[in-house]
């Protein structure tokens, strides 16, 4: 690509010196006038080189530089009147000839080497994306056929997913985080920067996927062009959720959609729900100890092996 523009300005700045020395004198013409498009200095003479090239008027050009005292259209000596040399008209049949064969080609070869960087490589980004597809999918029909048609997943089923996605390819090329490489608080924490959107503690196939190519293939910063473009994605993914769950018949507006997007609430967080679960067990046990000694408590009272504690005082006589 560098070479191949190099040479295209080599072959505008030659262009622009042959055209400086031999039409410098013509001034005026049908396209030629003394300001811009003329051949008099070299930017204008290498402006007007850039414009024949593609194609503007240089059959018309090429007459204005080529008129003399005998031609049908009088001239004026040192105004529009030229040289008449023979090769005169080969200069712009060789500007058009040679400047547009090596744009044109110029455009073929991005095409092909677009098309060798992403299809003729065996490690080709195309090609790694429809294995990573290949793989997503292999994973979640596995964990959401049986239970919920492959529509959505719990999210509390989430570590176990990404620990069985990571089994596919290495640590760079998974999409997810094998126990060899990730331990479980540090799949968590990428879990997190992933920023999963749940729904009623389920998450939904087209929100999944898109977070996984997007924590791959996508970058964390972004511009502002590339924000709207992110917030029109999760828009949609939001409506296919919806469509996927029936909830059609549910009239919601747009800025409802994007107040529940931006909700921190909505965001799958693996440590909180680590934390509520432990927060239930310790709870459950607090009780359940509780209603145990209390059960204790009444066999022995029953048994006869304690007396019952007085509640009330004995009434005065």
């Amino acid at each position: 690509m560098a070479n191949v523009g190099t040479l295209l300005l080599l072959i505008y700045f030659m262009f622009a010196i042959f055209g400086n020395f031999l039409f410098h004198p013509i001034s005026e013409g049908d396209v030629i006038d003394p300001v811009y498009k003329n051949f008099k200095v070299f930017h204008t003479s290498i402006l007007l080189v850039f414009a024949l090239s593609t194609g503007e008027d240089w059959n018309k050009v090429m007459y204005d530089c080529n008129r003399t005292p005998h031609s049908p259209i009088p001239c004026v000596v040192g105004i529009n009147c030229s040289s008449g040399a023979a090769y005169n008209f080969w200069f712009f049949y060789l500007i058009v000839f040679v400047c547009s064969h090596v744009m044109l080609n110029l455009f073929i070869l991005v095409i092909i080497q677009q098309f060798d960087h992403y299809y003729l490589q065996g490690d080709t980004a195309i090609k790694q994306y429809k294995i990573d597809v290949v793989s997503f999918m292999k994973v979640w029909k596995k964990w959401t056929q049986d239970r919920y048609q492959c529509k959505k997943i719990k999210e509390n089923q989430l570590v176990n997913f990404f620990k069985e996605l990571g089994e596919f390819g290495s640590k760079e090329e998974s999409l997810g985080f094998s126990e060899e490489y990730y331990d479980s608080g540090e799949a968590k924490k990428q879990l997190l920067k992933m920023g999963i959107k749940s729904n009623q503690g389920f998450v939904y196939f087209n929100e999944l996927l898109y977070r996984c190519m997007r924590r791959k293939y996508g970058t964390m910063r972004i511009n502002k062009k590339m924000q709207i473009i992110e917030l029109k994605n999760q828009i949609r993914i939001y409506e296919m959720g919806r469509d996927m769950d029936n909830n059609k018949n549910k009239i919601i507006t747009k800025e409802e959609i994007v107040q529940s997007i931006a909700s921190k609430g909505n965001g799958f967080n693996p440590f909180l729900a680590v934390m509520n679960f432990k927060i239930t067990v310790k709870t459950w046990i607090k009780h359940a100890r509780k209603n145990v000694k209390k059960m204790e408590k009444e066999r022995r009272i029953a048994n006869g092996e304690v007396m019952p504690s007085s509640t009330t005082a004995d009434a005065p006589l």
